[in-house]
């Protein structure tokens, strides 16, 4: 009986143990929302996805964890959920629909776009087809656009040449309405296609939060853009509404007089039909129940948007609601960066445990070892590589959109909405500062010892600076329709690049004593980024042609010395520390090049990581940092491409994770805490046991100083 009992425990033991060996370990979720604001916010089930750039986020509303986030490889432009709550659709402006699978954001299918971008999408309530309308660069044939999901073909065209911006299928599937870019509503009966109407009233219909939506039972088609309009189909008539007010309206056409005219609206945000007909909207705090035509009207009272205090100056961060689900229990929208949910009928907020990370600007790696990026929301940061640790720059980094770091390392420049500030790389101590008009857009560089500073700005223009931010020389004003993105100081201080954008982009290029500019072949830089870089001995300068090509030029004769092809769009390049060697992020792909043979030497390998933005070396030129608008930071050998390690900082906290391909991380304790969740399956959960087990204290010194 005893040697039975013990065959029959070895036997469970054994069992259990390949039941063990096979089982999925757990995989570390960082929950973490979006790299800025939502654009586009869509209902599953309990469930939102919210997108922002080329970023997909998954919102389990029963946990506040984010489940998933998903680079979509352009930027997301629109989202609908099929009715059976199955599919997701995900238009982009790379050419393609993307039919993703709503619960796990798993690809199912792409359609393949003749235009560029699919500004909006709308199943038919039988989930067979999906509209899109078809503006923009690419065919003449720009109408509306019918797809036949399962087969992944185009079923109908219609309204040839009108140039549709929005389209919407009716809840019962008899019409489909299209907006086109003159702001006509054009109704289509469905399935024969024939016009019904041509309904106007339809203003802003290329402003990207416009909306076309239709009620369940076909009767009415509504617009929200410069305000909210409802039709009835049926007759073909505007819907009379309450709460219009006048408002003043004031338009500046490039080259013309500017026009001044009053317009009655009635304002409107997160506008929709609910699923018992009711018409929903947004406006003033509030959220408005209408049964149509002029039936009664329920409110409901939305958060107040209270002041903080910065001293005796009073900010207040509002709401910008997006979508009501369809029963109005719940409302999703953003404040600043922070995605929100509101539950209307408890009038309470469902807390999410996914902050948002920022969009970086910049980045540089500095010689006292700390990485500095800018960030258009929550100011420049700093992580410091010797210890692996977030660096605290002082106030006057917390208002910074954008940072440049002088060659040396000893010098780094802070420019804001309105300010401009010189420190001390090493101590943070502020060295100058200037305060400057209110602006939307800044670019800035340094000399290498930072003893000159360019500077510029869409109202003053380029000028360059000593290192007391006393002006030296104002090189240029910008036109009515130009920006500066970026701007750069060759090593020796000879050169000042910079790129123009606009309707026609360049590069030009100034002698920094004389004042004399040269402008880089304007007539085929036509359109794409042009960040300019100089190599470390200023002997040559690179920038992007057309999109898809580098350039090489060498300075003084501004010659072309090399031209490299991408594959897809270019984004930013930077220059090793010493050779020739060149970092290249373009959308698709992230790779160092040899600059004087055009010889790709090292193609940097991971994860899809959405599209790619700023690039920079470590002083010892045997690390790479990057950032991409999912907004984490990654690190990088620069020898065989290693992807080392990625790093996940919240906006407006000291919170921090480290994440490296092969499952390690470390982080601080809140966000270890807060932002660590664990799948299992289908399910994702925290687990605070398993994230204690798997961290691996000190990490990052594994990662910085490993061989």
């Amino acid at each position: 009986m005893v040697r039975r009992t013990v065959v029959l425990v070895r036997t469970l033991i054994a069992t259990l143990g390949i039941v063990l060996l096979g089982a999925q370990a757990p995989e570390p979720v960082i929950s973490v929302g979006l790299p800025g604001p939502a654009s586009h916010v869509a209902f599953v089930g309990d469930r939102v996805v919210a997108g922002a750039w080329s970023m997909l986020a998954l919102f389990d509303l029963t946990t506040g964890i984010v489940n998933v986030r998903q680079p979509q490889g352009s930027l997301v432009e629109a989202l609908a959920v099929s009715p059976n709550g199955r599919l997701l659709a995900v238009g982009t402006c790379g050419h393609k629909i993307r039919l993703r699978d709503a619960n796990s954001l798993r690809l199912v299918r792409d359609l393949e776009l003749r235009q560029e971008c699919a500004e909006t999408v709308s199943f038919s309530p039988d989930g067979s087809f999906l509209a899109t309308g078809a503006y923009g660069c690419g065919p003449k044939n720009n109408g509306l656009q019918v797809w036949d999901v399962d087969k992944g073909t185009i079923a109908r065209e219609l309204g040839a040449g009108l140039g549709i911006r929005r389209v919407v299928f009716a809840g019962d599937g008899r019409w489909l309405a299209g907006v086109d870019d003159k702001d006509t509503v054009h109704v289509f009966e469905w399935p024969s296609g024939r016009e019904r109407w041509r309904l106007q009233g339809a203003g802003q219909s290329g402003y990207s939060g416009s909306e076309v939506f239709a009620s369940r039972d076909g009767r009415h088609l509504g617009w929200k853009g410069d305000g909210l309009v409802v039709w009835d189909v049926s007759t073909g008539h505007a819907v009379g509404l309450p709460r219009a007010r006048e408002y003043d309206v004031h338009d500046m056409p490039p080259g013309g007089q500017e026009r001044r005219w009053k317009e009655v609206q009635v304002p409107a945000s997160a506008a929709r039909f609910l699923e018992d007909g009711r018409l929903a909207y947004v406006d003033e705090a509030k959220v408005h129940l209408r049964i149509l035509p002029d039936g009664p009207e329920q409110l409901l009272d939305l958060p107040e948007e209270k002041p903080q205090f910065i001293g005796d100056v009073g900010l207040v961060r509002q709401h910008e609601w997006l979508r009501l689900s369809s029963d109005a229990r719940l409302l999703v929208g953003t404040r600043e960066s922070e995605t929100l949910v509101w539950d209307v009928l408890a009038r309470r907020a469902i807390e999410l445990a996914a902050p948002a990370l920022g969009l970086p600007t910049s980045v540089g790696w500095g010689r006292s070892g700390t990485v500095f990026w800018g960030n258009l929301a929550a100011g420049v940061r700093a992580w410091d590589t010797r210890f692996g640790q977030l660096e605290d720059l002082g106030p006057q980094a917390k208002d910074a959109q954008v940072a440049a770091l002088s060659s040396d390392g000893s010098r780094l420049a802070l420019a804001g909405f309105s300010s401009l500030s010189i420190i001390d790389a090493p101590t943070h101590r502020v060295l100058a500062s200037k305060e400057f008009g209110p602006v939307a857009e800044t670019a800035v560089a340094l000399s290498a010892k930072g003893g000159r500073v360019a500077y510029a700005d869409p109202k003053e223009g380029l000028g360059i600076f000593d290192s007391q931010l006393q002006l030296v020389r104002r090189l240029a004003a910008l036109g009515p329709l130009e920006r500066l993105e970026e701007v750069a100081l060759s090593p020796d201080g000879r050169w000042l690049a910079t790129g123009v954008g606009g309707r026609e982009p360049y590069l030009r290029v100034w002698a920094v004593e004389s004042g004399e500019a040269t402008t880089l072949d304007k007539q085929v830089v036509t359109y794409g980024h042009q960040p300019p870089a100089f190599s470390a001995d200023s002997r040559s300068l690179a920038s992007f042609k057309q999109g898809k090509s580098v350039m090489i030029w060498s300075t003084g004769s501004w010659a072309t010395t090399r031209t490299i092809g991408l594959s897809s769009s270019g984004r930013s390049l930077s220059f090793a520390p010493i050779g020739p060697r060149l970092a290249v992020a373009s959308n698709d792909e992230t790779a160092i090049w040899d600059s004087s043979t055009g010889t790709r030497l090292v193609t940097l390998t991971a994860p899809d990581v959405g599209e790619r933005g700023a690039i920079a070396w470590s002083p010892d030129g045997r690390r790479l940092v990057s950032t991409a608008d999912d907004g984490a930071l990654r690190f990088w050998d620069a020898q065989d491409g290693r992807l080392l390690a990625s790093l996940y900082v919240p906006e407006r906290t000291d919170d921090w994770l480290l994440l490296t391909p092969d499952g390690r991380l470390d982080g601080s304790e809140p966000a270890l805490r807060k932002h660590l969740a664990w799948r299992m399956g289908d399910r994702v959960a925290r687990d605070a046991r398993e994230s204690s087990t798997r961290r691996t204290p000190g990490l990052w010194r594994t990662v910085a100083f490993s061989p």
